[in-house]
């Protein structure tokens, strides 16, 4: 995946639509970011919210990302 892509983020059935940045600042207001973080992990973050909120996500729960195009 390339920085400004599109990928999609999905929790169960429900997706939601995404940006690939380095930082919270790629997405505009209230939107989902995936980027690298500080431990080189890949995550999922919305700007000016929590993306765990958004997702209806839990601890434990499975949430997918899959590449803009795929699928």
């Amino acid at each position: 995946m390339t920085l400004g892509t599109s990928p999609a983020i999905g929790r169960g059935t429900d997706g939601h639509d995404a940006v690939h940045g380095r930082t919270f600042g790629h997405a505009p207001h209230r939107g989902l970011v995936v980027y690298v973080d500080s431990a080189g992990r890949v995550a999922v973050a919305v700007n000016g919210g929590r993306a765990a909120d958004l997702l209806d996500a839990a601890p434990g729960d499975l949430v997918s990302i899959t590449a803009a195009g795929a699928g």
